[in-house]
């Protein structure tokens, strides 16, 4: 996946906070946290990144993921 960040963004905090996230669900993996739980941690930190409007205008909607049977 590309993603066009805010040229203005702090790119080193931007990929600590990545990191961070990314340790914190291997974490919960290990715990046991669902895939469905895990996918919806990183659609929030995506959600989060400073991208620029245009990047902006061309995401697609994702589907919405439910761990209900």
């Amino acid at each position: 996946m590309s993603v066009s960040l805010d040229p203005e963004v702090d790119a080193p905090g931007i990929s600590q906070l990545l990191m961070a996230i990314n340790r914190g669900m291997e974490v919960l993996a290990k715990a046991g946290c669902d895939a469905v739980a895990l996918e919806r941690v990183a659609d929030q930190a995506f959600e989060g990144l400073p991208l620029t409007a245009r990047a902006r205008s061309q995401r697609a909607p994702r589907p919405v993921v439910s761990d209900a049977s």
